[in-house]
């Protein structure tokens, strides 16, 4: 059978959650010290923003208001005191008060125009960084599978995430070493695949290994000249062992207990989510199979391996 490129998997999340809310972790840890770092949201970072332009203007607008009420102050002594006034004409001349007034109108327009700036970049600051976060998540959509590049060993074995995401998966029998990469939803409500066909991706609103729940791990067959990392996972039977790896470096072992091809519109990814039938601790893994559909970008049916965690 010819393997062809893949394009994303279209397979629907269900909307909400079957195991656990999704959560973001830092990939990046310390190397004596493993802690998840979780990076601020957009919302967060634009309120931040948000935040220290207002505090700026604040502080000018506070400046201009402490002029007007410096200059009012003045004035009124200058009033009270006649003899003192006179002699201050006497000395500047007619125009003391004409270039305080200036001077204050010209700090008066320095602010306004300043904070009409600040005011100005927020927005726009706001609105790139949206459409910014918009662009991310088509983006890696449309180079799902693009990437044929082989990962060297090295870089699987220096890849590190938090102590209890899943780092790699190891499957001998069809000869699967690979990094496993977090993955999300697509904007159009399917679930993320890797960029680069040699990777697999965890999907982040799943179980992590050794919870309550079904670890779930999707891969590509194939790319546009090559076979994937998922290539021979209908070879998998029952018995056949799984391991992943753990961020800090512990190991679960996974057996297979069942195996399906499923026609891509009948494909039920709540039962994908969950662990099988009666395991409580389970791993699936899912990947494309059967005939490449050319009018929909990619093939027909999908692979479903179930397994327990022993």
């Amino acid at each position: 059978m010819e393997r062809r490129n893949i394009q994303p998997q279209r397979l629907r999340v269900p909307e909400r959650p079957v195991t656990r809310s999704a959560r973001v972790h830092h990939l990046e840890q310390p190397h004596r010290k493993p802690r998840v770092v979780t990076p601020p949201t957009k919302q967060q970072s634009d309120r931040a923003t948000l935040q220290r332009y207002l505090s700026r203007a604040a502080k000018k607008s506070d400046l201009l208001a402490r002029s007007f009420a410096l200059s009012e102050q003045v004035e009124k002594e200058l009033l009270a005191k006649p003899s003192f006034f006179r002699n201050m004409r006497s000395f500047f001349g007619k125009y003391a008060l004409s270039g305080l007034a200036v001077a204050v109108l010209i700090v008066a327009g320095y602010i306004s125009f300043d904070t009409w700036q600040v005011n100005r970049r927020v927005t726009t600051e706001v609105a790139q960084a949206s459409e910014k976060s918009g662009d991310a998540a088509t983006s890696h959509q449309e180079q799902e599978g693009m990437d044929e590049t082989p990962i060297a060993e090295d870089r699987v074995a220096s890849y590190k995430v938090a102590a209890d995401m899943p780092r790699a998966i190891y499957i001998d029998k069809i000869n699967v070493k690979a990094r496993t990469l977090p993955m999300g939803v697509n904007p159009d409500g399917s679930m993320q695949a890797p960029i680069n066909i040699f990777d697999a991706g965890w999907f982040s609103s799943s179980a992590k290994p050794g919870e309550a729940g079904a670890v779930v791990i999707d891969a590509h067959a194939s790319g546009r000249l090559r076979q994937g990392l998922f290539a021979y996972l209908d070879k998998l039977e029952s018995g056949d062992m799984i391991t992943i790896e753990k961020g800090d470096g512990s190991k679960l072992q996974y057996r297979v207990i069942a195996r399906e091809e499923v026609p891509l519109e009948q494909i039920d990814m709540k039962k994908v989510l969950l662990p099988h039938e009666s395991t409580t601790h389970g791993l699936n893994l899912i990947t494309c199979s059967g005939s490449y559909n050319k009018d929909a970008a990619t093939y027909d049916h999908r692979t479903v391996v179930y397994t327990e965690q022993l």
